[in-house]
């Protein structure tokens, strides 16, 4: 028997537009638009990427504040804030990864964690895991406040993740963490505690190891006494 081959036509042709179509939604695209990019009015919890004047990266998670085509950050001293002195550029790193999230605020990332991207012949330090990262030019406005200009950007193509309230959980107690290993107080202990407890009940093990990787950084043992 003959084997019949296809015609050209319309389904030919639309198969040829599928493929094309599923192929390049797998790439990551360029583009200056915040919404495409992840990033919606309010305070974006993203990880900042900077050069350190040795070249290497460093990596701090920071809240993005966007109102409208308007982007900010506030800074106060720490190691992003030095890095922006000496280069006017970070690039902003979205991840749900909780140990990545811990992990940067708490400790210095290896420099395996990053790679670089290149953007008008020069190259920027971007964080290997990230969904999405995007390219930002910073100018101080006065002693705390950064104003961003969005360069390029680009998202990778992800699987839909349900909402994990562990997830937000292990955001919260980070923010407490970096107040508590500088003040050592009994309210923010008793915050990550609160928000510990969250993860235990409603967060996936990697919440719950990004927890116990946080109280490992801060040297503290969780009670639920204290709640």
């Amino acid at each position: 028997m003959a084997i019949k081959k296809n015609k050209p036509g319309l389904n030919s042709r639309h198969h040829h537009i599928r493929t094309f179509l599923i192929t390049a939604w797998r790439l990551p695209i360029l583009t200056t638009d915040l919404q495409k990019l992840g990033v919606y009015d309010g305070i974006n919890e993203v990880i900042a990427v900077t050069t350190n004047t040795n070249k290497t990266a460093n990596a701090a998670p920071i809240g993005l504040y966007k109102h409208k085509h308007h982007l900010q950050i506030h800074l106060y001293q720490n190691k992003t804030r030095e890095n922006l002195k000496h280069r006017e550029y970070l690039t902003a790193n979205i991840t749900q990864d909780p140990i990545l999230i811990v992990t940067s605020a708490l400790s210095t990332l290896p420099q395996e964690t990053y790679t670089e991207i290149e953007y008008q012949q020069q190259k920027y330090p971007v964080l290997k895991n990230a969904s999405t990262w995007i390219l930002l030019k910073a100018k101080q406005q006065d002693t705390t406040t950064f104003t961003l200009q969005t360069l390029t950007g680009a998202a990778k193509k992800q699987t839909p993740r349900a909402i994990n309230r562990g997830l937000f959980a292990v955001i919260e107690a980070t923010v407490h963490a970096t107040r508590y290993v500088i003040f050592h107080s009994k309210e923010q202990l008793r915050c990550i505690n609160y928000y510990n407890n969250i993860v235990n009940r409603c967060g996936s093990p990697a919440e719950i190891k990004a927890m116990n990787i946080l109280c490992q950084l801060c040297n503290i043992e969780l009670d639920s006494s204290l709640l």
